[in-house]
Formats: structure tokens, sequence, C-alpha cells
């Protein structure tokens, strides 16, 4: 579920969104689900 203020980032072309409004359904760009951009760099950064 997404929380307002929450960001999340596309790993296709790089769009971020902030959620206004929390909802259930997943967030697509690209075709794929964004993912949340802290738990992004957390991944990136344990490479």
């Amino acid at each position: 579920m997404t929380e307002m203020g929450d960001i999340y980032l596309c790993e296709i072309c790089g769009n971020e969104i902030e959620i206004l409004f929390p909802g259930n359904d997943p967030l697509i760009c690209c075709n794929l689900e964004m993912v949340p951009k802290e738990e992004y760099y957390k991944e990136r950064m344990s490479r």
C-alpha cells in the first residue's frame, strides 16, 4: 500500500513520483512496477 509522501522510482526511465493520495494498486511505469526510492537506493548501495 502506498502512503502519502512516499516517493517511487521507475528503474527503467528514472521517473520519480510522490504519492499524494494513498492507495492499494501497484504503480506501473514502462510496463514494470515502480519501487520505493528508499528501497532502490538501499539495494544499490549493498552491491
